[in-house]
């Protein structure tokens, strides 16, 4: 269904597929902070008929960060597809801050929570 393409962060490409969502309150509000990018960050962006539904990065190189899709394509898979293709390109320990919406497709994915902090989970996955 979904398209992903993965994209370092100092893609121009990358800084057009997310231009409506850099300073989104609806998204920063669902993350739970500031949507930000760095040089070392990567992003698995997901795309539907030429236009961003949602993205998911990666920093550190095992650490998965801001994961967001759009309402209408949520229950379809893609945070699942975006959670496979960050999968791909780690190694080693992968850790994470979720959502409860989250959490769910983590777990399926092999995840395990080792604590909370406020409202999100800490998770983790040793391979």
């Amino acid at each position: 269904m979904a398209q992903l393409v993965t994209l370092r962060g100092d893609s121009s490409v990358l800084t057009a597929a997310m231009a409506e969502f850099w300073g989104s309150v609806i998204v920063e509000r669902e993350l739970g902070a500031t949507l930000r990018n760095s040089r070392d960050k990567m992003w698995v962006v997901a795309f539907f008929d030429g236009s961003t539904i949602g993205f998911s990065g990666i920093v550190s190189g095992s650490h998965f960060c801001s994961a967001y899709v759009l309402p209408a394509f949520r229950q379809r898979g893609v945070y699942g597809e975006m959670i496979q293709e960050r999968l791909a390109v780690t190694s080693g320990t992968v850790t994470t801050i979720a959502s409860e919406a989250s959490r769910t497709a983590l777990v399926r994915s092999g995840f395990a929570q080792t604590g909370k902090r406020g409202r999100f989970f800490k998770m983790e996955l040793v391979r």
